[in-house]
Order: structure tokens, then C-alpha cells, then sequence
């Protein structure tokens, strides 16, 4: 997540939530900030299409990148925007945040850029899915290109 002591005008008030294993969850709202924000669409998978594409496969690995939303670096102005309010100070993201306006079609477009390649590779926002029809070595073979 990365957060820095900011100095901005802006300020979305933010939770902890325990988590049922003992951790916690951060929740920012950021209502007010996405009332402000112009967003560019890009256009996400639709998860029947997905399935249908995968008609026919012998083998299929999903992958759930955890937290994949940090992995994209924010700019000075949009960390600005990205200020978040506790009770002992402000903190702006460095990283893109979950609810922010627009952070599913950046993510999105991240992710199908990175994939574009690799045919056997769907992407739906944090969740990647290696199919293939050739045999088992094969698939561990693409499964190990993604990795890379």
C-alpha cells in the first residue's frame, strides 16, 4: 500500500475493519473524490465470454494477484487526491487504491497490456487464467511465461 504523510487539500475519511484472521482491512471513501474525477473507460471482460473462450481445454491454472491494485505507481498529483484522513494524521497512497473511480479500467488496461502476447492468457482485472489444449508440460511451460 506504501502511504506517506502528505501535504494536500484533499482528505477522505478511512476505517479499519477487523478481518476474521486477526488483520485488518482499510476502507477509504472516496465518494466525494470520485464525484470530481473524469474517468477513461477501458473495457473489462465479460466473465461469459471468458468461459466460452475456454471451451475445449485440457488444462486451465487461475491466478489471483494479491493486492494487485498497489502494484501501480501513483504520480504526485493523483497521490494528492489519494489522501486519506485517520485519526492520528492524513496519508496519501502511493499506489493505486480499491475505490477509487476508475481503478478497475487502469488496472485492466495495465494487466491486458502485459498480456497481450500470450494467447493461452486470460485477463479479468486481478485474476489471470492459463489455458491450454496441448499437453500437461506445455501448460506448465506457459504457466511459467506468465510468471516471468
Amino acid at each position: 500500500m506504501l502511504i506517506r504523510q502528505p501535504t494536500s487539500e484533499w482528505a477522505s475519511p478511512t476505517f479499519i475493519i477487523p478481518k476474521k484472521n486477526g488483520t485488518v482491512r482499510f476502507i477509504s471513501d472516496f465518494r466525494e473524490v470520485n464525484k470530481r474525477l473524469i474517468c477513461t473507460p477501458y473495457p473489462i471482460p465479460k466473465i461469459a465470454t471468458v468461459l466460452q473462450e475456454m471451451e475445449g481445454f485440457t488444462y486451465a491454472t487461475a491466478l489471483d494477484l494479491n493486492m494487485g491494485y498497489y502494484t501501480i505507481r501513483l504520480d504526485p498529483d493523483a497521490q494528492k487526491i489519494c489522501t486519506i484522513i485517520l485519526p492520528w494524521g492524513k496519508y496519501s497512497y502511493m499506489r493505486l487504491p480499491m475505490g477509487v473511480a476508475g481503478s478497475p479500467d487502469i488496472f485492466q488496461e495495465k494487466m491486458s497490456g502485459l498480456m497481450e502476447d500470450l494467447v493461452n492468457v486470460r485477463t479479468y482485472l486481478d485474476d489471470l487464467l492459463i489455458i491450454t489444449k496441448s499437453s500437461f508440460d506445455e501448460h506448465l511451460t506457459q504457466v511459467g511465461t506468465v510468471l516471468r
